[in-house]
């Protein structure tokens, strides 16, 4: 007949594992850790002993906090004042034979606070019919202003004249975008074109947002050129280069003018992301140099204007 053998009960001999926590609300330090697998408690039940303190605090007469609890998470009230801040962590499993070692200490951060910076605004300058750029002077990286680690910083924007108001209907309606990072500028973009917008920005870190700034004004441009140059040519010109003729477009209803023509030209065996641009300004006649022998090119051309880049040509092929 088979027997039975039972281990008799003893301390745990192994720690808690993935000791860690952060973030929260204001005012706490957050821990966490995984559970000790059954097989590992050493009898039949099993409790944790949490030992916390400011990483600041002399190491070895430090006043350690103890706490013992049954969960795998502890919320410590550490007060606001104590808002992001390190503290040097570490969990023991404890049953009724004794307590088991100590996990490697860590370093948790308390929760941050909201902040009370605010970025302050630089420029909002249209980059083309659909998109802006926004630049801000940055909250500096510091426990005291930013409440904690930056976050990012967040724009509004929403459709209005150039008294940009705010606070009202349109405001309550405004898109957002968030930009992740220590930065101080941003493309706004999916824009309309030739539109009046007002814009303001936010500071936040994982606490929160900070307060708005003042509103802004952004401008897009008109539309780019929907035409594009026609009877593209191409002749020769030299060893390695060919000259090009073109008629030029003409700009319509809520286009900005034209500021020039440019022409994109690749190796037919590739395809357009490896072509070479070539800007000619103004005129209707320019040279391309460094044109090679026995190879086939593909090319198209197009009008642009502060609106961006206008439709391309029809392609036109050719070689030396």
């Amino acid at each position: 007949m088979a027997s039975h053998c039972r281990i008799a009960p003893a301390p745990p001999v192994h720690p808690p594992e993935k000791v860690r926590g952060g973030g929260g609300e204001e005012g706490l330090l957050q821990i966490k850790w995984d559970p000790l697998p059954r097989s590992k408690w050493g009898d039949d039940s099993i409790s944790y002993i949490l030992y916390f303190r400011l990483k600041s605090d002399d190491a070895i007469n430090g006043q350690w906090q103890k706490v013992k609890t049954k969960q795998t998470y502890h919320y410590a009230v550490v007060g606001l004042d104590f808002y992001y801040l390190p503290y040097v962590v570490k969990v023991q499993a404890i049953n009724k034979k004794g307590p088991g070692p100590n996990s490697t200490a860590v370093i948790v951060y308390s929760a941050e606070k909201l902040p009370d910076a605010t970025p302050t605004f630089l420029s909002a300058v249209a980059v083309n019919a659909t998109a802006g750029r926004v630049k801000w002077i940055r909250v500096n990286n510091t426990r005291e202003e930013a409440g904690g680690a930056v976050g990012g910083y967040k724009i509004d924007y929403w459709p209005e004249g150039p008294q940009c108001k705010g606070g009202g209907y349109l405001e309550a309606r405004a898109t957002s975008v968030n930009i992740s990072g220590d930065v101080g500028e941003a493309l706004v973009v999916g824009l309309d074109p030739w539109s009046a917008y007002c814009l303001n920005i936010q500071f936040y870190n994982a606490a929160g947002l900070g307060l708005k700034t003042d509103n802004y004004y952004l401008k897009t441009t008109g539309f780019p050129p929907e035409l594009y140059p026609d009877y593209v040519t191409v002749i020769s010109h030299g060893k390695d280069s060919v000259r090009l003729l073109w008629k030029g477009v003409s700009t319509q209803s809520k286009e900005e003018p034209i500021r020039g023509y440019s022409a994109l030209y690749w190796n037919i065996t590739e395809d357009i992301r490896a072509a070479r641009v070539v800007d000619f300004g103004m005129g209707q006649t320019g040279v391309i140099h460094g044109i090679e022998k026995n190879t086939i090119y593909r090319l198209v051309m197009l009008a642009y204007n502060k609106g961006g880049n206008g439709t391309k040509s029809m392609n036109v092929f050719f070689t030396l």
